[in-house]
């Protein structure tokens, strides 16, 4: 493992434990029973991968046939996609999925509601990827769309799978592109 991928992992674990913990004292015992509801309906739990896969189909042709917006994504984002060894780049995504939805949808949801819940949502991906304020807007758009998922299903897992499959398939999408 070289050092940019030492460095992704240690982020990537101190960020998910971080929103754990914040999450845990926002919502309380009520969120950490939630966290553990598994997913009961086959064809919900298979909807939900679909909507990942093609939030991250659109987001990836959208890149792909606008010249404005890719002028907006860094390609060094897609370097450290593309470079970092698999094993480590799936863990840190699951573990970042994973405490995100705690954190925004099981956590903060309920006290802020869906609007603001995802403009600090949106906010927070702006500011991990600097001068990518795009991805900020998508991921605004992207967090209420999972926002009602929950909202749907009232089960933490669906929105989990959501973003799980959105990020695993924008993996696949650009670690498959040849530019």
């Amino acid at each position: 493992m070289n050092n940019s991928e030492k460095t992704l992992l240690i982020s990537g674990v101190f960020s998910s434990l971080l929103f754990f913990a914040i999450s845990s004292l926002i919502g309380g015992r009520k969120l950490i029973k939630t966290i553990f509801i598994l997913p009961d309906d086959g064809k919900l739990l298979f909807l939900t991968f679909a909507l990942g896969f093609f939030s991250a189909l659109s987001l990836f042709l959208l890149y792909e046939t606008s010249s404005k917006i890719r002028k907006y994504f860094p390609e060094e984002i897609f370097f450290i996609i593309r470079n970092t060894k698999l094993p480590v780049w799936l863990f840190v995504m699951t573990i970042a999925s994973l405490s995100e939805e705690v954190l925004f949808r099981g956590a903060l949801q309920q006290h802020l509601g869906i609007l603001f819940t995802n403009l600090i949502f949106g906010f927070m991906h702006y500011l991990a990827e600097e001068r990518f304020i795009l991805m900020g807007f998508f991921a605004f758009i992207f967090g209420i769309l999972i926002s009602f998922v929950y909202k749907w299903t009232g089960v933490l897992a669906y929105p989990v799978v959501v973003h799980l499959s959105h990020n695993l398939f924008s993996t696949i999408f650009l670690r498959l592109k040849k530019n």
